[in-house]
């Protein structure tokens, strides 16, 4: 879970990572250490003036890492590219999950996890296979994140019956970033021992270790290493109950 920065840091480099709830703009030195970082709520249609304003006190920088979430195609690496012309002298664009990968594993083998507003894993095998494996968004996908976990709350908790709440959370000008917002609930609750929300982290530990293991299978199911990322494991209930839980399945599934 710990970035370290390996291979993205020449000098005065600045790293970008859009994700879907928020974006994250950190500056770092030849030697991969931070000097500078800031939040902010994501905004792809403003993300060239963000980035400007941040750096607005050094000026241009050696090189631009940008990690957008949903980018994976290279014309839509291309588009962006153009995009952000201008910022730096080299610009890097990629997935939020590739850029992930890249600064949890130099090496380039390996499995991350990612767990915030959505759900994806990502990984590569030695001989340079990749896989992934969720990451589809909150219609089609993004099984055991925080926005899973909401919903789940509000189908299936105390406001299922209050139409109006519900509602106005339906309607409200970002409301996968609102319905994911209720997964701070489930946490604490769950941490308490309610046994609904229990049962909803439950599952979606369940969701996201179906998606890391999918992954696993799909480079030859070996043992890949596995690193995790996202808001829900910067919850210590939430993290130290996953690894648990992926350590028995992976006995359970292939004996470890």
């Amino acid at each position: 879970m710990n970035r370290k920065g390996g291979g993205l840091t020449p000098a005065a480099s600045a790293i970008v990572e859009v994700g879907g709830t928020k974006t994250s703009f950190r500056l770092v030195n030849s030697r991969g250490a931070v000097i500078r970082k800031k939040i902010l709520p994501s905004d792809p249609a403003r993300l060239k003036s963000q980035i400007k304003k941040f750096l607005k006190s050094g000026g241009r920088r050696e090189k631009l890492v940008a990690g957008i979430r949903g980018v994976w195609t290279e014309p839509e690496k291309r588009c962006w590219r153009k995009e952000l012309r201008g910022l730096a002298k080299k610009i890097s664009v990629m997935s939020d999950i590739e850029l992930a990968f890249v600064e949890n594993f130099p090496k380039g083998c390996g499995i991350i996890l990612n767990a915030g507003t959505g759900s994806i894993a990502y990984g590569r095998s030695p001989s340079g296979k990749t896989a992934r494996a969720g990451g589809l968004g909150p219609m089609l996908g993004d099984e055991g994140s925080a926005f899973w976990i909401g919903k789940e709350y509000l189908r299936r908790g105390p406001l299922a019956k209050d139409w109006k709440k519900v509602r106005a959370v339906a309607k409200s000008s970002n409301p996968v970033a609102e319905v994911a917002g209720f997964s701070r609930i489930v946490l604490a609750q769950a941490a308490h021992g309610d046994r609904l929300c229990r049962s909803i982290v439950d599952q979606a530990q369940g969701e996201l270790a179906k998606l890391a293991d999918n992954v696993r299978k799909e480079l030859g199911g070996r043992k890949v290493p596995l690193k995790l990322a996202g808001g829900l494991f910067e919850n210590k209930f939430f993290l130290n109950r996953f690894l648990q839980k992926w350590k028995k399945w992976l006995l359970r599934n292939d004996g470890g």
